[in-house]
C-alpha cells in the first residue's frame, strides 16, 4: 500500500513467485497493480531503489517473458 496520495510512476515486472517474499521486503516493491499479483510486481520509480536494482528487475522480467 502506498503511504502517499501523490502521483508516483511505476513499472510492472514479472518475477518468480518463489522470490516474492524477499523482493517485497525491498522499499518501493509492491504486489502488482493491474496485474496478476502471483507473478508480477510493481516497482515505484520515486527514487527509493537505485538504477542498478531497477535494472536487475527489468533484466529478470525480460528473461522470464521472452
Amino acid at each position: 500500500m502506498l503511504k502517499t496520495d501523490k502521483f508516483v510512476e511505476v513499472i510492472n515486472v514479472k518475477a518468480q513467485p518463489v522470490m516474492f517474499g524477499s523482493q517485497r521486503t525491498l522499499p518501493d516493491v509492491l504486489p502488482a497493480y493491474h496485474a496478476n499479483k502471483k507473478h508480477w510486481l510493481s516497482i515505484l520509480l520515486d527514487g527509493g531503489l537505485g538504477q542498478r536494482e531497477i535494472g536487475t528487475f527489468v533484466q529478470k522480467n525480460f528473461d522470464l517473458t521472452r
